[in-house]
């Protein structure tokens, strides 16, 4: 099971798809039809603050996602291996729905997505200051992804 904790961001962006048009002139009208062309995705950025979870020594820690970051940053420097694609489910809870329920997570979902073939392009920190000691430590990812599905999320 992976630990919710490790795997929660506090700021999503870039749930985004798109169509693009262009014109089409068809036989016998005056004025030409606009028709669907290119689908575009926006770039998914993810945020948490970090926390003693996501860190090793010597290189990243066993989180599943800065772990696959790893694996990324690797295959794509050396190709001695394909870069793994995977689908992303993103829920956003609101606090005041809480889970009648005492496991899973203690508020309700009230909207989820579904971003498929995702891949990270991106990965970095807030800046460092080591005198101040009350400055939260940010991560920061960055996916490209070829499709996002809103999803039906059971009511209150």
């Amino acid at each position: 099971a992976l630990d919710s904790g490790a795997v929660a961001f506090s700021e999503v962006d870039g749930l985004e798809l798109s169509y693009g048009t262009s014109e089409y002139n068809e036989a016998g009208w005056s004025t030409p039809r606009k028709m669907f062309d290119k689908v575009s995705t926006s770039a998914l950025t993810v945020k948490r603050y970090l926390k003693p979870r996501h860190i090793a020594i010597m290189g990243f820690s066993l989180d599943p996602v800065t772990g696959w970051c790893q694996d990324t940053l690797k295959a794509v420097k050396t190709w001695e291996e394909k870069v793994r694609t995977k689908d992303i489910l993103i829920f956003i809870y609101h606090p005041l729905l809480k889970n009648p329920i005492p496991i899973g997570p203690a508020a309700l979902p009230i909207a989820g997505f579904l971003v498929q073939e995702a891949y990270p392009t991106k990965w970095g920190v807030s800046a460092l200051n080591s005198t101040d000691d009350s400055a939260p430590i940010v991560e920061t990812i960055e996916f490209q992804y070829t499709e996002i599905q809103r999803l039906a999320v059971p009511p209150a």
